[in-house]
């Protein structure tokens, strides 16, 4: 008897729904590493404002906590934002680039000015809630039919988050070892390039998990 394959469109419920292959397509590629920058950003983000804007900036203790909560609730408004706007156009990759350049403008900021800090975590906030809506977005999009789409998300996903868990380590690591913010702020950009790269790849009008792939236009 037949093994229902996730990768055949015509595979009843209840078949396999991981696909092997999806390891070897560089668009599935380009949205775990996308998922996986933007969990390294929000997990680090999320781990070490407050101590940031306590040591750094001199806030207080109760207001850089009201920072971080303002950080997470103008997430909503980016998560929300993004379905709106990926619609628009069968390519997003304008919008994975608008969303690194506001994770820039975080890093920078906090870099270079951060006594302007509420304006910084305002930006991060909408932005943080864009990325993570971006990435399941263009995962549903790329993906040829819904057992492509199972496939998909586990790897995607299982790479995703493994980068991220290494987010709040590697720059509690940087901080140790250099006693200031700059070098993982630092990091924070350099992890945007690689978002940037990726989430371009992931916007294209492409499919993963059929024959032909759609023709990016």
């Amino acid at each position: 008897e037949r093994v229902p394959d996730a990768a055949d469109p015509d595979a009843p419920p209840g078949g396999r729904t991981r696909d092997p292959r999806m390891w070897r397509e560089p668009l599935a590629w380009a949205v775990a590493v996308f998922l996986g920058c933007q969990s390294i950003s929000y997990y680090a983000v999320t781990a070490w404002l407050p101590t940031l804007l306590i040591e750094d900036v001199g806030v207080a203790p109760d207001l850089a906590g009201g920072a971080m909560s303002a950080f997470q609730l103008l997430g909503i408004g980016g998560t929300l934002l993004i379905p709106l706007l990926s619609g628009r156009r069968p390519n997003q990759s304008w919008l994975g680039l608008g969303i690194v350049c506001g994770w820039v403008v975080l890093g920078v900021g906090l870099l270079l000015w951060p006594s302007a800090w509420p304006a910084w975590v305002a930006v991060g906030g909408v932005v943080q809630g864009a990325g993570i809506s971006f990435a399941f977005t263009v995962l549903v999009l790329r993906a040829h039919d819904a057992a492509a789409a199972r496939s998909l998300s586990s790897m995607v996903q299982l790479v995703g988050y493994s980068l991220g868990a290494a987010g709040p380590v590697a720059f509690g690591a940087l901080f140790g070892a250099t006693g200031g913010w700059t070098a993982p702020l630092l990091l924070l950009l350099a992890v945007s390039v690689a978002m940037a790269v990726s989430g371009w790849a992931a916007g294209r009008n492409r499919t993963v998990g059929a024959p032909s792939a759609v023709p990016s236009r």
